[in-house]
């Protein structure tokens, strides 16, 4: 898909068909601004917004989380990941990190986890599947999901700068931002 603002244009590089979900029209479309997009194990296309939750395409039809009705904690997504465990990951714009199994939400949020602030930018999962987050104005922390511990690494303890964007993974272990 190709992302743009006031619109969700589903592009084929074969063949000249496409189709624009024009987001004024749309029902479930609650914000005009898709910040970030992943696909998952099943095909399903998520979408963040600024401002609008979570958007998913399951190929017929949109569906939306928001905090009303899932466990996210803000209504800005800046990232999602699948990660290979099968669970999405939410880096969220002031409610922190969210985990959804398929079932059921966890949530680390600065005030009761180790995450060093709840504006987040990024994330990145690595070959152990530990998931690296971008935290605006703190640098970088990698989460171990089976442990829940968290390590932060910034311009005190790495030499890194703390305001980092985006995250990118080798399969060496090299972290790139």
């Amino acid at each position: 898909p190709v992302i743009s603002i006031r619109s969700l244009v589903r592009f084929y590089r074969i063949g000249t068909n496409s189709r624009q979900f024009n987001i004024n029209s749309e029902t479930t479309f609650l914000s005009d601004k898709i910040l970030c997009a992943t696909k998952d194990a099943y095909g399903n296309l998520w979408f963040g917004t600024e401002g609008g939750g979570v958007l998913m395409w399951n190929g017929t039809k949109f569906s939306y989380l928001d905090i009303n009705n899932s466990g996210l904690q803000s209504n800005t997504i800046r990232s999602i990941l699948a990660d290979q465990r099968g669970n999405l990951w939410f880096a969220t714009w002031g409610g922190g990190l969210s985990m959804y199994d398929g079932n059921e939400w966890t949530t680390y949020r600065a005030a009761t986890s180790d995450l060093p602030a709840d504006q987040l930018y990024d994330l990145a999962e690595d070959a152990g599947g530990n998931i690296w987050i971008a935290a605006s104005s703190m640098g970088i922390c990698q989460l171990n999901p089976l442990t829940g511990s968290m390590q932060t690494y910034n311009s005190q303890n790495a030499g890194i700068p703390n305001d980092v964007r985006c995250i990118a993974l080798k399969a060496e272990g090299s972290v790139y931002i």
